[in-house]
């Protein structure tokens, strides 16, 4: 649905929906237009009725904002400059807007952002007394929000808080600066965490839109309300439509599906996955086929044999986008039925693959690929944990400590010879790469952590992520051999500005980086950050100097993977996009230069990396959470006087961001008008002045 909202002191203020979406329309056809092509322009379901439609006209045209040729055309004043777009605000409130005909930002002034909330679209008139400079050093032009065209979202969450006798929604999106007022709310609702419907408030001043409540998640104070507040904010569904769940319960494996299939039961195929997984969606197999050549096979759950083309199934997973992993669930991408049983590649059990064969040689040279439709049967199930004791040590100790018998253990020796090969070849290639020790969490049933594992199976993780990088490639690089288009997984190469700031934060913090714009820079840089005691604020830093790898139908490249052919293939069990990319591949085993029809490519590029980004927010946001109720206790433990170890990964105007590294927790340190305020890289004690659990938020102080 769409909402329109006005500023005061602003022509819209006064005028309806209509008028609002006539002057973002007129701001986009600098030639104007006739009144039946101003019409035909309006948003589908926004047509203009014919009662306000001539009065608005003629109230702008008498103001002057509007002009109409001797051609009878319709046209924005010479003096108005609108802009329509998307807003984001920053912590200060301040926000910019982005506009695709532009090739800069707008700045808005906190007090000039009217009703607007994150990432709504704005109608914006530049304004030069605004104006400031960007990051960059370049000026960016000044503007005012006019008017709310079109609300990001209907639902907030947040907890409710008493303000000046008046009950408002503090939203957990920290990025929303305003805060709504709740309508109806009683005295005793104070303190709980909702989820409301926005409800647009047409008084001249109002800054933010009302509220009213839909659901009450529980108090704050309640650590089993965390995923909850999460699954409302991200609006990750809870569970799977009847429809979803009645189509998978009905799918079968019938015998004659295995037919035209090629029959690799008797291959020696092991998995490799965390204790608790419960859908195998890769598996291999590796063998020599001469004194320098590697035949490997990649298999992949036949995902798309089930999931056809816009079933129900189908439409579902592709909303879903990909599994979300919580830290005390899943939301998974598809039904149980398909992900922990049909698809799954069992020990022990039939079950259909697609496969990539790939050949390669003692280098890591891919030398030719191959993808067929298969069926399997895994010989072996093993943790990461098993193949890093088959990994380690003589093969005799190898076997001692894993459990495992000596064919087995051979294998994932020989596995992880070439996985080492290829991850070399990569780094030689400019890839980032670096260690860090990944921690899981486990909750207890009061929803705080219970315990925090550090994952110490490096060489197991790095066995299997290598055997599904060279897959990956090879699928992208054989659908543009073929010349269909396709999903890349794309990363941009970094901008030389973000690597001379990173650099210089470097320098100031005593190492001396030197320029990270030539090739394999950066990744040096990050291989000799990593292993220092403090690496992990230098690599943070790092790391933000880096763009975020996204889907697109035109070719990028991975810069962070050091790839020119790089999709996604190996995971269609939690990811949509390695759907897209088996019906493509499917497609070309068919050898017509066929392509699936019906498939805007474009716009579910957009999708999934819209979706894939909103997973990683709530999964991160839960963590933070959970980590700062940690923190919380142990302040209060002691009185609020206990001091924390942190470290400096942030510069900025007005303070710094501190990391804390015992509880994975990221602080604000107020640092305006201190010039002894710490700079990048410094250790620092702090005390906790402030945490807010519904945000994640986190404000010290100097010690």
């Amino acid at each position: 649905m769409t909402h329109v909202s006005s500023p005061s002191n602003s022509p819209v203020s006064e005028s309806s929906d209509q008028t609002a979406h006539l002057l973002a329309i007129l701001a986009r056809h600098p030639g104007g237009l006739s009144t039946k092509e101003l019409h035909r322009a309006f948003p589908c379901g926004r047509r203009p009725t014919t009662s306000p439609w001539q009065p608005a006209l003629e109230r702008l045209r008498r103001r002057g904002w509007i002009t109409r040729g001797p051609d009878r055309r319709l046209s924005l004043s010479s003096h108005v400059r609108l802009v329509s777009g998307t807003i984001a605000f920053n912590r200060a409130g301040n926000a910019f807007v982005e506009d695709p005909r532009l090739d800069t930002s707008i700045f808005i002034p906190g007090t000039a952002t009217g009703a607007a909330l994150e990432g709504d679209r704005v109608l914006v008139r530049l304004d030069k007394a605004a104006a400031k400079n960007g990051r960059s050093g370049k000026r960016l032009p000044g503007g005012k929000v006019l008017a709310v065209l079109e609300r990001a979202r209907t639902r907030l969450t947040g907890i409710l808080r008493h303000v000046d006798g008046t009950t408002v929604l503090v939203p957990t999106d920290r990025r929303l600066r305003h805060h709504p007022r709740v309508l109806s709310a009683t005295p005793s609702a104070i303190g709980l965490r909702v989820e409301a419907e926005l409800v647009e408030n047409n008084a001249s001043n109002a800054t933010a839109p009302d509220a009213r409540i839909v659901r009450i998640l529980g108090p704050e104070t309640d650590a089993r309300t965390d995923t909850e507040l999460v699954l409302a904010e991200y609006a990750l569904p809870a569970a799977f439509p009847a429809d979803v769940l009645e189509a998978a319960e009905g799918l079968r494996l019938p015998e004659s599906h295995r037919k035209n299939r090629l029959d690799l039961r008797d291959q020696f195929v092991l998995t490799i996955d965390p204790t608790t997984s419960r859908d195998f969606d890769d598996a291999l197999a590796l063998r020599r086929l001469d004194a320098s050549t590697w035949e490997l096979w990649v298999h992949i759950a036949d995902v798309t044999h089930f999931v056809t083309p816009d079933s129900v199934l189908d439409r579902e997973a592709r909303e879903r986008g990909n599994s979300t992993y919580l830290a005390d669930r899943v939301v998974p991408m598809l039904p149980e039925r398909l992900s922990n049983d049909l698809c799954s590649l069992k020990p022990k059990a039939d079950r259909l693959a697609f496969s990539a064969r790939l050949r390669l040689n003692d280098d890591g040279d891919l030398l030719d690929s191959e993808f067929v439709e298969t069926i399997i049967r895994s010989k072996r199930r093993l943790t990461y944990a098993q193949a890093q004791a088959a990994l380690e040590g003589s093969p005799r100790q190898a076997r001692e400590r894993s459990g495992m018998d000596a064919h087995t253990v051979d294998t994932v020796r020989r596995l992880g010879r070439l996985a080492e090969r290829l991850r070399r070849k990569r780094t030689g290639e400019g890839a980032l790469v670096w260690d860090v020790d990944e921690t899981t969490v486990s909750l207890g049933a009061d929803g705080r952590i219970a315990a925090c594992e550090t994952d110490t199976d490096h060489l197991a993780h790095q066995l299997v992520e290598e055997c599904m990088l060279v897959a990956n490639e090879a699928a992208c690089r054989t659908l543009a051999e073929a010349g269909l288009e396709q999903l890349h997984r794309s990363h941009a190469t970094p901008e030389t500005g973000r690597l001379n700031e990173t650099a210089a934060c470097l320098a100031a913090g005593g190492i001396e980086p030197g320029s990270l714009t030539p090739k394999g820079a950066l990744a040096h840089m990050l291989r000799e950050v990593s292993t220092r005691e403090d690496g992990f604020a230098w690599t943070a830093i790092l790391l933000r100097a880096l763009p975020k790898a996204s889907y697109t139908v035109h070719e990028q490249g991975h810069f962070g993977l050091a790839k020119e052919y790089y999709a996604h293939f190996t995971s269609p069990i939690r990811r949509y996009a390695d759907v897209i990319t088996h019906r493509l591949l499917k497609a070309c085993l068919r050898q017509d230069g066929s392509q699936p029809r019906d498939i805007d490519l474009p716009q579910l590029a957009a999708h999934c990396s819209q979706r894939e980004i909103r997973s990683q927010r709530a999964e991160r946001h839960l963590l933070d959470i959970k980590w700062l109720r940690r923190l919380e206790e142990d302040v209060r433990a002691e009185g609020g006087k206990r001091t924390f170890e942190g470290r400096i990964v942030g510069v900025y105007p007005k303070g710094r961001q501190v990391y804390l590294p015992d509880y994975r927790a990221m602080g604000w340190l107020d640092g305006r008008g201190d010039r002894q305020t710490p700079g990048t890289g410094e250790a620092v004690h702090v005390v906790v002045t402030r945490i807010d659990l519904t945000r994640g938020d986190l404000d010290v102080a100097l010690s």
